[in-house]
């Protein structure tokens, strides 16, 4: 399952679910996600064909980010993890 197009926002729930994420790279999405480590990202459309055509080829490769990314989501962008930084900001 390919995922693209979301809000920035929404990644970390697509992540939970382990999908291959295609996004804009962009200041907001950089801060969650890493090119070819934990999604695709590309700057304009040709980069958008050249990204879907390779994770249609290396499906396996896209899984993999996939996984990455929901093991990012599950450690850093949790309850647990949340409550906790906005503890220490205030202490």
């Amino acid at each position: 399952d390919l995922v693209t197009g979301v809000q920035t926002c929404a990644l970390p729930i697509y992540g939970a679910l382990g999908k291959t994420i295609l996004a804009i790279n962009k200041p907001s999405v950089l801060d969650v996600l890493k090119n070819k480590e934990t999604a695709y990202l590309f700057s304009n459309a040709t980069e958008m064909i050249k990204s879907l055509e390779e994770a249609l080829i290396h499906l396996e490769e896209a899984k993999e980010y996939g996984q990455n990314f929901k093991n990012q989501v599950v450690n850093n962008h949790n309850w647990r993890k949340v409550a906790s930084d906005t503890l220490s900001y205030y202490k």
